[in-house]
């Protein structure tokens, strides 16, 4: 619940980003030793819809141990979204690029999203 005059932030992962992903898989360092990471994404074939997996492995000893996570997004686009905050009685809506207060560009990797309550 947000009450009138409060604020909305939030990000997405905008549809190129998206794109681009998919198919891929990748290593990833941990923060400390005895663990690992490896992530992929990959289309579900719905429309905008991708499929997160994340695997951790942590050492147990001389084995490891794998934990396995997996979660879907869907790419909107900003208009889109801009559209349905407008429509829930959100006003002031202003949007950014990653790491920065300019309009975001075409190849973003993060938009931001920032939307009073009325």
């Amino acid at each position: 619940f947000i009450e009138p005059g409060g604020f909305l932030v939030f990000d997405i992962h905008p549809t190129c980003k998206l794109r681009a992903l998919d198919g891929h898989a990748c290593p990833a360092e941990a923060e400390r030793e005895g663990i690992f990471c490896a992530w992929s994404v990959a289309d579900t074939g719905e429309d905008g819809v991708y499929e997160f997996c994340i695997d951790v492995f942590t050492r147990r000893g001389k084995l490891w141990e794998r934990r396995t996570e997996s979660f879907c997004e869907r790419a909107w686009e900003p208009d889109w979204i801009r559209g349905r905050l407008e429509r829930h009685g959100f006003g002031d809506i202003e949007v950014f690029g990653d790491r920065s207060d300019a309009q975001p560009g075409a190849d973003e990797q993060r938009i931001f999203f920032v939307a009073r309550r009325m």
